[in-house]
């Protein structure tokens, strides 16, 4: 069977929240892609809760946050608390220094709808549902779909999308190292919330733990632990095994009063696969790395995958960046996933621990902390939550004076004004592409004669904040930058914590570079090098 005609530069199989947000990117980008699903339609049963403000920033670079927010409420605390209403601990962090609240209680199903029409925006994007793909091939120097009715297309790359059985990662042969819990849960969604507190509880029961979660949209989600012999089927769970599970929380009147909208049952993986890259083959979200819900961090760690890919694979397909740039998505990608799974792993273990030891272990470690302020600040401000610190990619490290090296991490997010006195968030300022943010002094000074071509040639802009009281004078003077001006300090706090003043932002917020005005030739240069930027 010849392939298909009509070349695509990426096919993207799976239409979950990972497929469709990379599709975003890419089509945004102006690259053209065939986004496979082999469902009729996009999936609408329960599954995450929870989307973190990394997540909803990307969202925003996509131009699709206002949309995204109507299903989201923020600031959704969670509590650890006895059967007997006592709380523990408490997880309700209040900053937000990325420009969103860093806990959202969110209406998944809804949510991915939202990226879905999103595609719309886009001519160079096609979707086909019902799409039954049998086979995946890298041959030929392209990546090649072979489809149930034999018929086959064929791309520059290929992303999996395609979740814990992904057809891709078994073409490519890498290992998928974890384990799967013996132990299932069953979540239940219900219409009309019958208690209507808000947040998130974790209730310690020392056999019956169960969760309670107030999502948007009136739903409220339970979450039990269930026995083998309590499901039907492979997802669902007995009438009689589902009322027993509810009278945990209501009386069987209350219980004829519910409207169950959804209901099914999981298992917890902690999984990665040993590599996200291979040639032509990658893999994103679920394919790469399955996770335990407790933390909310499988969707959100899938859109971590798809910010962090998307830019790259779109210089690589336009030309713009040699393939070695697609080394760096594992690089930097995968040692951040295994420690979400670490983490949610940890975080099932003291909600539903094995044993009556680890239960004792878990409720003496609740009373210390209750004790120790310092304590309980760390647990509720998310400290203990892995950040991206990325060692090794598409960087330049810095040499930092005090320890304190910016590369690798995720720049914050302020508020700015424009020249016209339009206050902005600063992602929307800075635009999507690479930018060179500095503070105080226009950087474009010390260009020499090949740093705005390079600049350019990676999609890059220069940009200098200024004090906000002192545009009248900064907009009389010649400046070889856009300005920006900061109303309030939040943008000076940025830079009066740092070691440098000069950033060289990626697409996906991450600091590439960081230096002086005086170094930002080099900073540009080196900056090239680590993208194998073509045409130097």
């Amino acid at each position: 069977m010849a392939v298909e005609a009509k070349r695509f530069d990426v096919v993207v199989i799976g239409a979950g929240p990972t497929g469709l947000t990379l599709t975003n990117y890419l089509g945004q980008a102006g690259v053209s892609v065939l986004l496979l699903e082999k469902l009729p339609h996009i999936i609408d049963y329960p599954r995450g809760v929870g989307v973190d403000d990394e997540a909803l920033r990307s969202f925003q670079t996509l131009g699709l946050d206002a949309e995204v927010r109507r299903h989201v409420t923020p600031f959704h605390a969670a509590r650890f608390i006895r059967p007997d209403g006592k709380v523990l601990a408490t997880i309700d962090p209040t900053q937000m220094p990325f420009g969103w609240a860093r806990r959202n209680a969110f209406n998944q199903p809804l949510v991915d709808r939202e990226l879905y029409l999103g595609l719309s925006r886009f001519p160079n994007v096609e979707i086909r549902f019902e799409a039954d793909v049998r086979s995946v091939a890298d041959v030929g120097g392209q990546a090649v779909v072979t489809m149930a009715d034999g018929s086959t297309v064929a791309a520059d790359y290929l992303v999996g999308c395609d979740g814990g059985r992904s057809i891709v990662r078994e073409t490519m042969g890498v290992a998928f190292d974890g384990k799967t819990a013996p132990k299932r849960f069953i979540v239940v969604d219900v219409a009309n919330d019958p208690i209507g507190r808000p947040n998130l509880d974790f209730v310690l029961h020392p056999t019956r733990p169960l969760v309670s979660i107030a999502l948007p949209g009136q739903i409220r989600r339970f979450e039990f632990g269930v026995e083998d012999n309590e499901v039907e089927g492979d997802i669902d769970i007995t009438e009689e095994a589902m009322r027993a599970k509810l009278r945990d929380v209501f009386t069987d009147g209350e219980i004829d009063k519910l409207k169950i909208i959804r209901r099914r049952v999981y298992t917890h993986n902690a999984r990665i696969a040993s590599s996200f890259r291979k040639g032509r083959l990658i893999l994103a979200g679920d394919a790469a790395h399955l996770m335990p819900v407790w933390q909310g961090q499988g969707f959100n760690s899938g859109i971590r995958d798809a910010t962090n890919l998307g830019w790259k694979l779109a210089m690589v397909v336009q030309g713009k960046a040699a393939p070695a740039l697609l080394d760096t998505y594992h690089t930097e990608r995968h040692d951040h996933a295994k420690a979400m799974i670490d983490v949610s792993v940890a975080m099932g273990k003291i909600f539903a621990p094995p044993n009556a030891l680890q239960r004792f272990v878990r409720d003496v470690a609740f009373a210390a902390v209750a004790r120790v302020p310092s304590w309980r600040e760390w647990i509720a401000t998310m400290r203990w939550k892995p950040m991206p610190k990325m060692r090794d990619g598409a960087l330049v490290p810095a040499k930092a004076i005090r320890g304190n090296d910016p590369v690798g991490t995720i720049f914050p997010q302020f508020r700015v004004e424009d020249v016209n006195g339009v206050p902005l968030r600063s992602d929307d300022a800075l635009g999507t592409g690479f930018a060179l943010v500095s503070w105080g002094s226009d950087p474009v000074t010390y260009f020499d004669g090949e740093t705005a071509r390079l600049l350019e040639a990676m999609g890059g802009r220069a940009f200098t904040i200024f004090p906000a009281c002192q545009k009248e004078i900064v907009l009389a003077s010649s400046l070889g930058s856009t300005p920006l001006f900061d109303p309030d300090g939040s943008a000076k706090g940025v830079f009066d914590r740092a070691e440098y003043s000069t950033f060289l932002v990626r697409p996906d917020r991450i600091v590439g570079a960081a230096g002086s005005p005086v170094d930002v030739a080099r900073l540009v240069a080196d900056m090239a090098n680590a993208l194998a930027l073509t045409g130097r």
